[in-house]
């Protein structure tokens, strides 16, 4: 049985961009990673009818993006902040700090700023 090239690369090309389709329709398809590169966006998500959520890959230089400054955050997690490019889970953990108590901290900073 021979197949025709052309039918094949159209079948091919059909069931690539059907299953892109069909995963980002279901929610499953996700175009941006958590690499460890800069892509100059921001690391936390804006849900629509939810506050700002910091996640792991969140640097402090993304919150004083968003207008909290660096002094409010040494203050709510008692601990100066030396480089602010760095991801606050690093800093965490680096400060024998819990993510999730850093996190909540300035997550309370910036809905404060939200309200």
């Amino acid at each position: 049985m021979k197949i025709n090239q052309k039918i094949l690369g159209i079948t091919v090309l059909a069931v690539i961009l059907g299953t892109i389709f069909i995963t980002s329709l279901f929610g499953l398809w996700k175009t941006t990673g958590s690499g460890s590169g800069n892509s100059g966006g921001n690391s936390f998500s804006e849900e629509s009818g939810e506050e700002s959520v910091i996640k792991g890959s969140t640097t402090f230089n993304n919150i004083i993006d968003m207008g909290i400054s660096k002094e409010d955050m040494e203050s709510v997690i008692g601990a100066d902040i030396s480089d602010t490019s760095e991801k606050i889970k690093d800093f965490s953990s680096g400060h024998g700090m819990e993510f999730s108590d850093v996190k909540e901290k300035i997550q309370e900073l910036i809905d404060e700023m939200l309200n």
